[in-house]
């Protein structure tokens, strides 16, 4: 049974080098498969994309252009 769970690495320390390097060999063995998640940011943005909230509305690519550009 394949379990998930989340792991924050410290990348500066000598353990956490070991650990990344060990979890890369398992990718690259296929024992272990690594799941991109979204950052809190893009969790928001999409919520509000789900909700209606928060969009920018344009009739046209040069509209779209003007609103970015403002």
């Amino acid at each position: 049974m394949a379990k998930q769970i989340t792991l924050k690495i410290n990348e500066q320390s000598k353990f956490g080098k070991i650990l990344l390097e060990l979890i890369k060999m398992g990718v690259d063995e296929k024992k272990i498969q690594v799941i991109p998640t979204p950052n809190q940011t893009t969790l928001s943005a999409m919520a509000n994309v789900e909700a209606g909230k928060k969009l920018t509305k344009t009739t046209s690519h040069t509209d779209l252009m003007q609103k970015l550009n403002a």
